[in-house]
């Protein structure tokens, strides 16, 4: 991103009382373990290292929103 990184976007929404508590998904090609230990600190859903396939990608999705997503009887 040309202004600003993604930690930096992500104590944005953090911050934000009608987003804080939405679920946020870091997609990165960094699988550097501090990045990650600092994402996770400032609560993301999940932390996708690319590459990765598409049905790996909708699986990662799947696991940050299902905690969201009103169980369907």
């Amino acid at each position: 991103m040309p202004k600003v990184d993604g930690i930096e976007v992500l104590k944005i929404i953090r911050s934000t009382p009608h987003l804080a508590d939405i679920p946020v998904i870091v997609l990165s090609h960094f699988s550097i373990e501090a990045e990650i230990h600092r994402s996770r600190i400032l609560g993301i859903s999940q932390y996708i290292i690319k590459p990765l396939t598409l049905k790996e990608f909708i699986k990662e999705v799947h696991q940050a929103v299902e905690p969201f997503v009103p169980c369907q009887a």
